[in-house]
């Protein structure tokens, strides 16, 4: 019973639909190499209708406590002192904003 549980479990997961939409296309390929484009194509676009039907999987973003946070201007110089700009910009919005 744990097993029929199990793979219950597994079906509810939209990345083994999505595995067994990857394992359908390449068994495809086999079949009828003349069709590759389409059967890639097919899949492509079975697996966008599976990924845009069904929620994401709730997650849960931990901080670390606040003894071993790295504050905004500590991070902005690190960015400037390894010459990434980008994130020195938006590291420079944010103070900006406080």
């Amino acid at each position: 019973m744990n097993f029929l549980r199990y793979l219950t479990e597994r079906l509810k997961e939209r990345s083994t639909w999505a595995g067994f939409i990857v394992i359908i296309g390449g068994i495809g390929l086999k079949i009828d190499p003349a069709l590759w484009q389409d059967i890639v194509t097919a899949g492509c676009a079975a697996a966008g209708l599976l990924y845009a039907l069904t929620s994401d999987p709730k997650t849960t973003v931990v901080l670390p406590p606040a003894a071993f946070r790295v504050d905004t201007k500590t991070q902005l110089a690190d960015a400037i002192a390894k010459g990434d700009y980008a994130q020195a910009a938006i590291l420079a919005a944010e103070l900006a904003k406080q």
